[in-house]
Order: C-alpha cells, then structure tokens, then sequence
C-alpha cells in the first residue's frame, strides 16, 4: 500500500478531525516487535505474552493474559518510547490494554507531566 493512500482508509478518519497530526500506537506494537516465538503458540511464549484459558468467579470462560520477564521487559520499553514521545511534544492516541492495575499506574506515572484522557472500555 501506498503511503498517500492511506488517508483513505475508514479506520483513519477519526485521526484526521484536528490540524494536529496524532500517532498511534498501542497494545498491537507489542506483539507486532516481538518475535513470533515469545507469542502465543510461539516455543518461549511463557517468556513473552500468553493467553490462557481460565474461568472467572460466576465460573464463565475468560482469557487471562500471561506475560513472562521478556513479555515485560518489551512492554515497558514501549511504554517508555510512548513517555519520550509524549516529552517531544507529539500528540498520542494509544490503544492499549490495561491487564493490571499497575500498568495503568504506570502510564499514569510515565505521563504525569501531559494531559491525558483514559477511556475505559468493558467487554
């Protein structure tokens, strides 16, 4: 795909309602930077991120995610390229998962000094 043809994905016009040009980034840069091996299915998947069956108290089927010491380790230096370009003044939206308390802390933390809006999403 070219690039100038982006502008005419669906998906993208919500990105185009201000002047200011917004990057994106979230939950999906993660498993697209890391090897296919730490992802589910993957041989090290119990290092990086997992997703495993479980059940939740009224005893309905859930999918609980897993992430090893790489899976963290790659997460929280996005997290950290997230922060330097928040620092150098670009406007973000992220797309991100929130599996943990802490991980909200922790954005809540790394963007402190930048007004930032949460929308929480139940499913």
């Amino acid at each position: 795909m070219v690039l100038h043809q982006l502008e005419n994905l669906p998906w993208l016009k919500p990105f185009n309602i201000t002047k200011e040009p917004w990057l994106t980034s979230g939950v999906d840069v993660s498993f697209a930077v890391m090897p296919a091996k730490y992802l589910p299915g993957g041989q090290k998947t119990s290092e990086g991120i997992n997703f495993v069956p479980g059940t939740d108290k009224e005893g309905f089927p859930v999918i609980k995610v897993k992430s090893g010491d790489y899976g963290k380790k790659v997460v929280q230096s996005i997290r950290k390229a997230v922060k330097q370009l928040a620092d150098d003044g670009h406007n973000l939206i992220l797309d991100e998962v929130i599996w943990e308390k802490r991980d909200l802390e922790n954005y809540a933390s790394l963007l402190k000094k930048h007004q930032v809006y949460y929308v929480k999403v139940n499913c």
